[in-house]
């Protein structure tokens, strides 16, 4: 789904906040929008920054992440509604660093991650636990996703740990997810990892390392 597509279904209120200058707050309610001068009652997020930056921001000029990570811009509130927001504004020329937001459901469950880098250019993968969120990796993809670098990749899913296993010592894949081994499991997985490495000791090292 686009970030227009998504913006089409999107209910949220924006606070705009540059101090002495004023406040603005902007409602987006399922491809309508409208400005209203004044801090709006329970926003979605209010941005606070200096005039020269929200202008810059809203023009396309700066991606909004490069201001927060400069300390030009403050946010408080959804993150994750703010970044689809900044993935609506970017500029002309489109800085490589900059987040593309994405949502997808898998088995009726719907998650958001972030994109960045230029297509094509060797991935990174990053995966958060619990208690964290994508916008954690904000520093971190700002870094590596510079023009050599992206940080996004196509994900499987398998049936089963012999089948990941085999596409992992095939060469077909560079990192595997695995569950964490249980106390008194009827058929773990780790052993095809020793099994594997007798007949095809190069391909199953490579299983093993990418295997959490």
């Amino acid at each position: 789904m686009s970030a227009a597509e998504r913006a089409a279904q999107r209910k949220a209120r924006f606070v705009f906040d540059a101090g002495p200058a004023g406040a603005w707050t902007v409602d987006i309610d399922e491809g309508d929008v409208s400005l209203a001068r004044g801090r709006g009652a329970r926003p979605t997020a209010t941005v606070f920054s200096d005039p020269a930056t929200l202008v810059d921001v809203l023009h396309g000029r700066v991606a909004g992440v490069q201001a927060f990570l400069e300390g030009r811009l403050l946010l408080r509130g959804n993150i994750a509604v703010t970044l689809e927001l900044d993935d609506l504004l970017h500029p002309e020329q489109r800085d490589p660093r900059s987040p593309r937001c994405h949502r997808v459901t898998a088995a009726e469950v719907d998650s958001f991650y972030l994109e960045a880098g230029r297509r094509g250019t060797p991935p990174v993968v990053l995966l958060h636990g619990l208690g964290a969120t994508s916008s954690s990796f904000l520093p971190v993809m700002w870094d590596l996703a510079r023009d050599h670098y992206g940080s996004h990749t196509p994900m499987m899913a398998f049936h089963s740990a012999s089948e990941l296993l085999r596409t992992l010592g095939e060469g077909r894949a560079a990192v595997g997810v695995l569950p964490m081994p249980a106390e008194g499991e009827s058929a773990p997985w780790w052993p095809l990892c020793a099994d594997g490495r007798r007949g095809r000791a190069g391909s199953w090292r490579s299983a093993s390392a990418g295997t959490r």
